[in-house]
């Protein structure tokens, strides 16, 4: 377990989703086509926002395995807040909003 704060948890995955923007873009798009890939694999309709959450599931199983992993817990907030994002891109609240 690290010994960081919550803030520089926090700012630790705030700066990891600002450079996984800068090379994907909001992660809507992304979460669509994985939404669209597993849907089509399973026969079954996925979403973006599931596709997000389901992220979260993959790292609590692997918490399972190296219980309080810290890079199994910031990848968690992070997919945390990207659940978040798409859900307002979902939504149309998203003020930040760039053409997709």
């Amino acid at each position: 377990m690290s010994s960081k704060t919550s803030d520089e948890f926090f700012q630790e995955v705030c700066e990891i989703l600002y450079k996984r923007a800068d090379v994907y873009s909001h992660p809507y798009p992304n979460h669509k086509r994985i939404a669209e890939l597993w849907s089509a694999y399973l026969e079954f309709p996925i979403t973006a926002f599931q596709a997000s959450v389901m992220q979260i599931l993959v790292k609590i199983s692997r918490l399972v395995e190296t219980p309080g992993h810290y890079d199994s817990l910031v990848d968690i907030a992070g997919y945390a807040r990207v659940a978040n994002m798409i859900d307002d891109v979902m939504r149309g609240n998203d003020a930040d909003r760039q053409e997709y």
